[in-house]
């Protein structure tokens, strides 16, 4: 299997359905068709957590669950590979001993959760992350409310750019 350049993370998916790119808009069309043809082609994976969490969210809609299943041939599982899967143990280890708050720990603990997945995937393919999360400054003194992708990411070398910094890059949206 082809490993991309770029793993796209759920928020990016779920809120240009429901905020940007509704179907319901013009521009709509050619933003899923050209997303679409990226996964088609390997430039953009697609993780089966990411695609789960993106089904199963309360404002998915009927569109977002069709141009999910138009790329599940493409889909990546993840926990199928065995340096992915070392790796996400990796991680979860340096979660669970980071100065995150128990609940930004759980959070990421929590079975299904595609962001340790996302960050083990990207340092296994040396793809970065597509997401809208933010790095979040950390202060040794005090826990951090949120574990943040950008944050672990950056801990294991992933790079993290904004869905509207890769389309900037990309072109054609």
């Amino acid at each position: 299997m082809a490993q991309p350049q770029f793993l796209i993370d759920t928020n990016c998916l779920i809120t240009p359905n429901n905020d940007y790119y509704r179907p319901s808009y013009s521009l709509s069309q050619q933003f899923w068709e050209h997303l679409g043809q990226l996964v088609i082609n390997d430039n953009v994976g697609v993780l089966s957590l990411v695609s789960n969490e993106a089904s199963v969210d309360k404002y998915s809609d009927d569109f977002l669950e069709n141009w999910l299943q138009s790329i599940r041939s493409k889909v990546i599982e993840p926990d199928k590979n065995p340096s992915i899967v070392a790796k996400f143990a990796e991680i979860m280890r340096f979660v669970a001993s980071s100065n995150f708050s128990p609940k930004a720990r759980q959070s990421w603990m929590r079975e299904g959760v595609a962001d340790p997945w996302l960050v083990a995937t990207a340092a296994i393919y040396g793809s970065r992350i597509i997401t809208f999360e933010k790095y979040v400054k950390l202060n040794p003194k005090q826990p951090a409310n949120g574990a943040k992708i950008p944050n672990v990411a950056q801990h294991f070398g992933v790079q993290c750019v904004s869905l509207f910094d890769f389309m900037a890059v990309e072109g054609n949206f």
